[in-house]
């Protein structure tokens, strides 16, 4: 059970839909990273991330995305907060916040805010959820990004007392996603215009 004052915080969790890192701070702090978790390259993306975090690939060669599978941990070291980015194959038909609804549920977590948002890719899920855990609180943010079958899905998990100094940066990485394929021959390439579909 939380008590009156955990309840009344996490009320006033923010939930950003769009980062508001200024432009020097980008530039200065920030930095993109191509990220190969696998050796398919229908998996292999591109984030922006601050330039103190680690990025921990810890997908298996014979990755099938099925059940959902973690192709890699991103850790904020400065806030003791990660960010998991999950990958699951889906059909076109499944509705991604319903889904994501319901997952959250096996995962025994507690919604605080949900936010879905319409994209051309079909509507996204976006939830802020809490679990108690015996060190205390845990914040978890979770938003889905879909390309045809393949659904990735942007895991945030820190203590809630460090959520504030790590959303901006969770909505960035969300954000700065970009699919990244390796073509014989050519540029790497992206099949989304604007994956991650900012959340404005």
């Amino acid at each position: 059970m939380q008590t009156e004052r955990e309840h009344g915080f996490v009320a006033r969790l923010p939930f950003p839909r769009s980062h508001r890192i200024p432009a020097a701070t980008l530039e200065r702090d920030y930095q993109t990273v191509h990220i190969k978790p696998v050796p398919d390259a229908r998996w292999h993306f591109e984030v922006r991330l601050p330039v103190s975090a680690q990025v921990e690939p810890i997908a298996s060669a014979d990755h099938s995305a099925t059940p959902p599978a973690t192709l890699s941990r991103i850790l904020l070291v400065d806030y003791d907060a990660s960010i998991d980015i999950v990958g699951l194959r889906l059909t076109a038909d499944v509705d991604l916040a319903s889904w994501l609804d319901e997952w959250l549920e096996q995962l025994g977590m507690t919604p605080i805010s949900s936010r879905p948002r319409p994209t051309p890719h079909g509507v996204m899920g976006d939830i802020l959820a809490t679990k108690r855990t015996p060190d205390g609180i845990t914040v978890a943010r979770y938003a889905t990004v879909r390309d045809h079958e393949r659904t990735f899905v942007f895991v945030l998990r820190t203590p809630l007392a460090n959520y504030r100094s790590v959303a901006q940066d969770f909505i960035l990485t969300v954000s700065s996603f970009q699919e990244v394929r390796t073509v014989p021959g050519q540029k790497n390439t992206s099949s989304l215009q604007n994956p991650g579909e900012r959340p404005d």
